[in-house]
């Protein structure tokens, strides 16, 4: 797992989450291709309780105001 200060600067943070969980969830296919379920990332959401330390990367504050403006745009009485 990479430091929490070295986050934002992975090159394909996403690949590398995926590298983590076929890692973790077929250890025996370790560097081999697998195709991880769709469902794996949101499982990995659903896992995390505090969210808190997240807000201080400037990647997950630009996912937050994206998705507050979207769900604002489509569903104004929502957020307010």
């Amino acid at each position: 797992m990479p430091k929490f200060s070295e986050i934002e600067q992975i090159s394909d943070p996403k690949e590398r989450l995926e590298k983590l969980l076929i890692d973790a969830s077929f250890p025996r296919r370790r560097g081999k291709k697998v195709n991880i379920p769709s469902n794996y990332c949101v499982r990995v959401a659903e896992m995390i309780d505090d969210f808190e330390p997240l807000r201080n990367l400037s990647a997950f504050q630009e996912l937050e105001k994206a998705l507050r403006n979207t769900l604002n745009d489509h569903f104004p009485d929502l957020l307010s």
